[in-house]
């Protein structure tokens, strides 16, 4: 019997959307991956290999609940060849009109940001191609039982080329408010072409975890304690990593 809950709330604009729902992570695994084949040229592919599986499967995800335009602005390059280049620094809402103001709404219709100042000294503006962090605000209230917070990141190997959310921790068995994501507008192109993010994609990766406390101790290894780790490492783990070590991960309903 499952005995932690995580709860996600919302209004009936969005709570009686089924298709919008968070829902655990492994039902949406990238189609690349489940093209491919375990065995590559007589060696195990990347679709035997268990860790990379529970970063798919592991936890809950939150899709985007309608289309997003990603517009381009003209930058002048101040060098010899005067090239133009493109750079990604607006977000507009597409698709249904109606969840504009829950989702991510001031009220031209942008969404909100973090102006630069705010991330100014961080690593953020060397990935950030846009003079803002423009923010999506999640219309789910999300509660885990008491010593238990949530990680937030970019769903894990599932590289989205134009955007990132930010990552973070939110001890969600206290917080009571909701929970929004600074997002990252990463493409650089020279093609002026504005760029749609469709509805139902996944942008936000949630891993519940139990808050516990940690001491960290050094040891030392004789050689030749290393010498037959590496020995049972090639003997068992290529093959047997599942059947001897792993234990199932992820999210569930209830």
């Amino acid at each position: 019997m499952l005995e932690n809950k995580i709860i996600f709330t919302a209004g009936s604009l969005y709570a009686d959307l089924k298709e919008d729902y968070p829902e655990p992570i492994k039902l949406n695994l990238p189609s690349w991956y489940k093209n491919l084949t375990k065995e590559r040229n007589d060696f195990k592919g990347l679709k035997s290999c268990m860790p990379f599986l529970d970063t798919l499967t592991t936890g809950y995800v939150l899709k985007l609940p309608q289309d997003f335009i990603l517009v381009k602005d003209k930058i002048i390059k101040v060098d010899d060849s005067e090239e133009e280049d493109y750079k990604y620094t607006k977000i507009f809402h597409g698709g249904d009109a109606t969840l504009k103001h829950d989702f991510n709404l001031n009220s031209n219709a942008h969404p909100q940001s973090h102006p630069f100042k705010q991330i100014e000294g961080s690593y953020i503006p060397y990935l950030n191609k846009s003079d803002n962090v423009f923010k999506f605000l999640n219309p789910w209230h999300i509660k885990t039982p008491p010593g238990y917070s949530c990680l937030f990141l970019p769903p894990l190997n599932r590289e989205n080329k134009y955007f990132s959310i930010i990552p973070g921790i939110v001890d969600t068995d206290s917080h009571d408010g909701m929970i929004n994501f600074p997002v990252i507008l990463k493409q650089v192109s020279d093609e002026p072409i504005d760029v749609t993010i469709l509805k139902g994609t996944p942008y936000v990766q949630i891993i519940p975890f139990k808050r516990e406390k940690w001491k960290a101790e050094i040891k030392k290894m004789s050689e030749q304690n290393i010498r037959s780790i590496i020995l049972k490492h090639n003997l068992t783990f290529k093959h047997l990593y599942k059947k001897l070590f792993w234990s199932k991960k992820g999210g569930y309903w209830k």
